[in-house]
């Protein structure tokens, strides 16, 4: 439909690639949230009953390293439907298929 529209295949390609980045990003920024309000949550249950300290501190650089690699291997997964969109001519979007 966008190539009905006017857009050329290498904008196709980076709007495919751009979505992929960013849920990507969201995906591993809600990960991040998600563990350390998990941990906050749960530090007094598991010092009243077990005994153990949860220390919570900020992320190493090692769990930098993970989140950047997260984000950059899931904006390269993307160009896997991109070039599958790239390759697409206009009629075989606007074609009907049974």
């Amino acid at each position: 439909m966008l190539r009905a529209i006017g857009a050329g295949p290498l904008q196709i390609v980076l709007l495919l690639v751009l979505e992929s980045a960013l849920l990507a990003c969201a995906g591993a920024s809600l990960g991040v949230a998600l563990v350390y309000s998990t941990l906050f949550a749960a530090r007094p249950v598991i010092g009243n009953h077990f005994g153990l300290y949860l220390s919570i501190q900020s992320p190493t650089e090692a769990g930098y390293a993970y989140l950047g690699s997260v984000i950059v291997l899931g904006a390269l997964i993307g160009f896997l439907p991109a070039i599958k969109a790239y390759r697409n001519s206009l009629a075989d979007g606007l074609s009907i298929r049974l």
